[in-house]
């Protein structure tokens, strides 16, 4: 576990900013968005009404396993959905203004967040593939 790291901080500082765009329209947007602007869609995690993210993987059917109980045939607790960052970014505002609307009242906000569809976006990085994240968490 790494805590504490200013690195860290300095990247996380950074992807919780805006900035301007550096194309011809000049537009306030969030700096992951302009980082990762031109990406194809990516592996997003997606929970249903719910803010849990349970670790979860499908077992393969083996008849000599007492034990399987047809796991294969159970709804999973994710599904994966394939987004844009820019898509992902909508439904994380739209889920912050939700919050924010309830702000007063703790039990509202506990249950707007406990009850909305979440989307946890998934990114990686090889020595090949977006390497500027490399450049971002240079650890």
């Amino acid at each position: 576990v790494l805590q504490n790291h200013p690195q860290v901080w300095q990247a996380a500082e950074r992807w919780n900013s805006n900035v301007t765009t550096t194309n011809n329209d000049k537009k306030v947007v969030p700096y992951l968005v302009e980082l990762m602007g031109q990406e194809p869609p990516q592996r997003n995690e997606y929970a249903a009404q719910s803010n849990h993210l349970p670790f979860w993987r499908l077992l393969k059917s083996d008849n000599t396993n007492a034990n399987n109980n047809n796991n294969n045939n159970k709804p999973t607790p994710t599904q994966n959905v394939d987004l844009h960052i820019r898509e992902w970014f909508q439904h994380a505002r739209a889920l912050e203004q939700r919050v924010q609307l309830q702000r007063g009242d703790k039990n509202d906000t506990r249950r707007v967040v406990t009850t909305s569809d979440h989307y946890y976006f998934r990114f990686t990085a090889t020595p090949t593939v977006h390497t500027y994240l490399y450049d971002e968490l240079p650890l």
